[in-house]
């Protein structure tokens, strides 16, 4: 069985024509019939039915069938090209949050460094949602990761390093500032800014709202964590973030939350499931693996 041929099927399941599909694949329309007939004969069933009264190119459920592996099977084909394609690189496709990358990366870049891994490194930096998408594509090998809760997901194989806190973080000028803690009912009338959606903040932001059934004012949303902390110096409102991203001089202030829910800023060091590291991937790990913290 030809693998372009699944991709000719998948291609006409979606489109239910034939002569769009060649177009596509920039081939004769014979060519997508015979490979329509090739797998009928694979499977001995009859996948594609044509309605002559109706002009129309119906799919029978065992069509649909094979639909939906084969485009399970085209993934897996496509993720292990790149998988054989990164393997052929020296460079490590290795995804790292902003965050990360301020409060748990340095921990162990300088053993990478001495050890000469740090410069084996193609750093893909961006935000651990869209990293999951790049992980299960193959687009990235190794990542770290922040999740609001322990990953659970069949596509990916996560080792918990550490739970950090969230705090609300506010200004030495703020209202609020001579408090130790502070619950969300107590911020429903505070103005918040806030990271935008591609951090794991924003999900465990809304939770707390939801779990207090507050709505507080988000009045700007910014991915830079710079201008928020000048902002919150500014006293113009407050921020929901991870604790460890402020520090002695940054001059702000960090309240606990006192409300008792699950979420909480989870790092994880994540690998697509069933992948075989290389020697060197295996070394990153290792020096990775020094991150995790054993709570007792």
């Amino acid at each position: 069985m030809k693998t372009k041929d699944l991709d000719y099927f998948c291609a006409l399941v979606e489109n239910r024509n034939y002569t769009m599909v060649a177009q596509q694949f920039l081939v004769s329309q014979p060519a997508i019939t015979q490979a329509i007939q090739r797998l009928e004969r694979e499977f001995d069933a009859k996948l594609v039915v044509q309605d002559r009264v109706h002009q129309q190119t119906k799919i029978t459920r065992l069509g649909l069938l094979l639909y939906k592996n084969a485009k399970l099977i085209m993934h897996q084909i496509n993720v292990t090209h790149r998988e054989i394609d990164n393997a052929k690189q020296v460079k490590i496709k290795f995804g790292l949050p902003p965050i990360l990358g301020r409060i748990c990366f340095p921990k162990v870049a300088g053993e990478l460094l001495q050890k000469g891994l740090l410069q084996q490194l193609d750093i893909i930096e961006n935000g651990s949602n869209q990293l999951i998408k790049d992980l299960e594509n193959g687009d990235v090998d190794i990542a770290l990761l922040a999740s609001t809760l322990p990953i659970q997901n069949d596509k990916l194989d996560a080792i918990q390093l550490d739970t950090r806190p969230f705090s609300i973080v506010v200004s030495p000028a703020s209202a609020l500032a001579n408090l130790k803690q502070v619950s969300f009912q107590e911020l429903a009338e505070q103005k918040f800014i806030s990271l935008t959606e591609k951090y794991i903040h924003h999900r465990a932001f809304m939770n707390y709202c939801s779990y207090a059934d507050v709505k507080p004012a988000i009045i700007y949303r910014t991915p830079d964590i710079s201008w928020i902390k000048g902002l919150i110096a500014a006293n113009l409102g407050v921020a929901f973030l991870v604790k460890d991203v402020i520090n002695e001089h940054d001059g702000l202030i960090c309240l606990e939350i006192t409300d008792h829910i699950l979420d909480a800023f989870n790092i994880s060091l994540v690998m697509r499931a069933g992948y075989i590291p290389s020697d060197l991937e295996m070394e990153v790990i290792n020096c990775l693996l020094k991150l995790k913290v054993v709570h007792k």
